[in-house]
């Protein structure tokens, strides 16, 4: 189904009917064509523009998809060949070339309708959709029919607006019992360039009934005496289209176009249009006029039938044209085999409706359904008539010579125009097909379905009976149902590829929840891993000030004699690295429980001084000079002291280790200060070789290391003790050399 609801409407012509053009930017453009009502009339003028819908062409019209509500009334949607409506006067002041560029566009789009057999019967100015290349399209069929096939005006119950007036042929109104040709049309066509010359249409009058009688009874002042630049060649042409008698007007379009071309190079050459003589009736036609005026068509009605044929010469073929064969069409029966493809979304069902209801309608005994996807071919369904049975076989097989006329569907897929064949067997060409030799094919019937402009698939259908089993009204048929399918299909393709995508969102949502709980265990066990190298990290360092500290005991105490107060020192040392081993692992265990830690408030510069105590027999084993620039006047914050100095100890022994490599003086600055009232400043800077820019964020992430036996640990819980107290923590490059680590921490009252 076409989806309205959502697309944009721009109203191209207030009626009758309405049209409007739907918009969407991720579909093409379609008309929507409506009268504003559901009654049986405004109904059956939609039908029957649907009805046409074989015979009707891109190139040269608006081609009707399907009957939709729409506004809560019926409507008529057709594809959107672009432009908009042809406004009343829209050239008359532009001169000739611009009216002779219009003329044959308008004409030429005539002609092609009438090739067709259809007769518009309702041609006026907002009928024809002209783009910005000069092309004219045919819109408004609803009260067209097919050549030879028309009574007088009223016909079908159809009612006609007082618009239709201003542009009505007098056979239309004022003859009734008469068939009508397609120079009614012409007649129209001309009301329709006259008032584009001249800026009035030629009647002049406004009264409904009034009109009827100015066209049959008056006749049309040349528009050549309206606008007096007009060249006289073309208000010929133009008053010939006018003649009240059909027999003096154009015999076809094509004749006006003809004549209209020569003017427009004869104008470009020359700026000029001489006189020439325009389209006349040929001999035959003559005679006919001659018969008609003496009142001999009784004896021509009592020839025999071929001599009745040949007489009758070209009105004998208005009255029984090839395009009559849509009138054969059951309308309601159409409407079914219609609604019986739309109320189906399931692929499967649809398939074998498709295939069911186009045996039946074209009287097959077998059938195929070929699809295009992505370049390539596929047969997804066959039908065969098994006594009297129709058996539906959805069977995928592959597109090849054994189950199709390869060359058969690859010339209507290349032509985009269905093919009848009286007898397969027979045709030169076709009788070479492996396919069509193997089975003796005799009748054949080739339809493309076509989705706008998009070959979606064929329908083939065969019946090896006889030869010329499919009729012209069963090719129309099979037509009609050609057309509901391409749009049934494409919209059971999109549901199946939703439900595909549905099953596949099902699927991927599983492995997400099994990723998750991956997810979730491997998360625990890097937690696990973090604190494990966490205190590795942390209570390494107190430890190592233990060991050192327990070494330098001993060699205090093996002296000759020994120095009981060094020693005794040490020992004290080694009281601090233990107790302060003991508060490391006490903070990790209550971090890794999330719990707070004890805060209370601290003298930061004391704090600091106190952990470069603690790390001056590491900085003297790398050879470090520790350089210290703290204020002498404590400055208090809110924290966990012990986690605060961590922090620092963390810093000086990351900037010792940068400098391990340099052969100059190695040298570290500490620097604890007040920054304004609000915050305090821990700098220590080191004069290594540095880091990169792009890399100062990620020295902080956890088990990130640019060392070569570095864990990764000791940024990362500084920089998680800082956040905790409501501080950042910053690394850069300084300006020289080396590397300068910023703590900012909120300043407390003391």
């Amino acid at each position: 189904m076409i989806e309205l609801s959502t697309r944009r409407l721009i109203e191209l012509c207030p009626g009758p009917p309405r049209l409007q053009r739907a918009i969407d930017d991720n579909a093409p453009a379609v008309l929507i064509a409506g009268n504003g009502a559901s009654s049986s009339a405004s109904v059956a003028l939609l039908q029957c523009e649907y009805a046409l819908r074989p015979v009707l062409r891109a190139g040269w019209c608006a081609v009707p998809q399907t009957i939709v509500s729409h506004g809560g009334d019926a409507a008529l949607v057709l594809t959107d060949p672009g432009g908009t409506p042809l406004s009343v006067g829209g050239v008359s002041q532009e001169g000739p070339a611009a009216f002779l560029r219009l003329a044959i566009a308008l004409a030429t789009a005539v002609d092609a309708m009438h090739a067709a057999g259809v007769v518009h019967r309702a041609l006026v100015p907002h009928r024809f959709l002209v783009d910005s290349d000069g092309r004219a399209f045919l819109t408004g069929f609803g009260y067209a029919a097919c050549s030879g096939t028309i009574g007088p005006l009223g016909d079908a119950g159809l009612d006609w607006d007082d618009t239709h007036f201003l542009y009505m042929a007098p056979e239309l109104g004022a003859r009734p019992n008469r068939c009508v040709d397609a120079r009614a049309d012409l007649y129209a066509l001309g009301c329709i360039l006259h008032e584009q010359l001249a800026g009035v249409p030629p009647s002049g009058v406004t009264d409904a009934a009034a009109r009827v009688h100015a066209h049959a009874t008056h006749s049309a002042r040349a528009s050549r005496e309206l606008a007096r630049l007009v060249p006289e060649q073309i208000s010929r042409i133009v008053m010939k289209l006018l003649e009240h008698a059909p027999e003096q007007r154009y015999g076809t379009a094509a004749g006006l176009v003809a004549d209209l071309r020569r003017c427009e190079r004869a104008y470009r050459r020359d700026g000029r249009i001489p006189m020439f003589a325009i389209d006349g009736p040929t001999a035959l036609q003559r005679v006919q006029q001659a018969d008609h005026a003496a009142g001999r068509e009784d004896r021509i009605d009592g020839l025999p039938a071929p001599c009745r044929g040949v007489a009758a010469g070209a009105e004998a073929e208005t009255r029984n044209p090839a395009g009559s064969r849509l009138h054969e069409l059951d309308v309601r029966a159409v409407l079914d085999i219609s609604n019986a493809l739309a109320s189906d979304i399931v692929p499967a069902r649809l398939v074998e409706t498709l295939l069911r209801t186009t045996l039946e309608s074209a009287g097959a005994e077998h059938g195929a359904l070929a699809v295009l996807r992505h370049g390539v071919w596929h047969v997804p369904a066959r039908a065969d008539l098994i006594d009297g049975t129709i058996v539906v076989m959805q069977e995928p097989v592959s597109f090849t010579a054994d189950v199709l006329p390869v060359s058969l569907v690859q010339a209507v897929a290349r032509t985009r125009d269905a093919a009848v064949i009286d007898d397969a067997s027979a045709s030169p060409v076709l009788a070479l097909d492996p396919y069509v030799r193997r089975r003796r094919s005799r009748s054949v019937m080739c339809v493309p379905l076509m989705r706008y402009a998009t070959l979606v698939g064929v329908l083939y259908m065969e019946n090896n009976l006889a030869a010329r089993m499919f009729t012209a009204a069963k090719a129309a048929l099979v037509e009609v149902i050609a057309s509901q399918a391409a749009f049934a299909l494409e919209n059971a393709r999109l549901y199946e590829e939703l439900l595909e995508q549905n099953r596949q969102r099902a699927h991927a949502e599983e492995q997400l929840r099994a990723a998750l709980a991956g997810l979730e265990r491997a998360s625990r066990l890097t937690a696990m891993g973090e604190l494990v190298a966490s205190v590795v990290h942390e209570v390494g360092q107190p430890i190592a000030a233990v060991d050192t500290s327990a070494s330098a005991a001993l060699r205090w105490l093996n002296r000759e004699p020994p120095d009981i107060g060094e020693a005794r020192e040490m020992l004290v040392h080694i009281n601090r690295g233990a107790a302060r081993a003991k508060r490391i692992i006490q903070s990790l265990r209550a971090k890794s429980r999330k719990a707070a830690p004890p805060f209370s408030t601290v003298d930061l510069v004391e704090a600091v001084r106190d952990a470069a105590t603690l790390v001056a027999r590491q900085l003297d084993a790398f050879g470090v000079v520790l350089e210290q620039h703290s204020q002498d006047s404590p400055v208090y914050v809110y924290g966990d002291r012990i986690q605060l100095q961590q922090v620092v100890i963390n810093l000086l022994a990351n900037g010792a280790e940068s400098m391990a490599e340099l052969d100059t003086a190695r040298r570290l600055s500490l620097a604890c200060e007040a920054v304004g009232v609000d915050s305090v400043r821990v700098t220590v800077e080191d004069f290594g070789g540095g880091i990169a820019p792009d890399i100062a964020d990620r020295l902080l992430e956890p088990l990130f290391t640019t060392k070569e036996n570095g864990m990764g640990m000791g940024l990362a819980v500084s920089h998680s003790i800082v956040d905790a107290h409501g501080g950042t923590l910053t690394l850069s490059p300084r300006e020289d050399t080396g590397t300068r680590a910023t703590v900012i921490l909120p300043r407390a009252d003391p």
